[in-house]
């Protein structure tokens, strides 16, 4: 009776695997279909937007010079990477070192000391650039530290 039970279980779990890879198997299907139908929506408006070109109905927009968008891309890239190469470790360390002590006090207020002196920064480079340098020249006095 027990082997019966055990191989009428096994068979039903046999079953219901089939069944659920069957099922898979259409999903997979009905995915790839969707796929297609999104790919061939894509290609049309690809080729529409060629044919519209070639007709002169839509114009290409100038590009600049390659070697200009490289020197660009190139600063972009260098700077990008060192302001990550510094930031990156710092909150890394910071995320690690216990701030309930005087040396994390001593950090979050040094953070902060210099969040406000790169805001200032920041405002007398933006009034130099709106008002003129002598509009800069009088916000000097707030360079100095506090």
């Amino acid at each position: 009776m027990k082997d019966k039970d055990r191989d009428s279980g096994a068979k039903a779990k046999k079953a219901k695997k089939a069944k659920e890879a069957k099922k898979a198997k259409k999903a997979r299907k009905k995915r790839k279909k969707d796929d297609d139908a999104r790919l061939d929506a894509v290609a049309d408006a690809l080729s529409d937007a060629a044919a519209a070109v070639e007709s002169g109905e839509m114009a290409v927009p100038e590009e600049e010079e390659p070697t200009e968008r490289g020197s660009i891309r190139a600063v972009y890239g260098a700077s990008y990477c060192i302001s990550f190469g510094v930031v990156f470790p710092a909150l890394m360390l910071a995320s690690v070192v216990p701030t309930d002590n005087p040396f994390g006090h001593g950090l979050i207020d040094g953070v902060q000391a210099a969040k406000d002196r790169a805001g200032r920064m920041r405002a007398r480079r933006e009034a130099k650039r709106f008002t003129g340098p002598e509009a800069a020249s009088d916000s000097d006095a707030t360079l100095a530290p506090a």
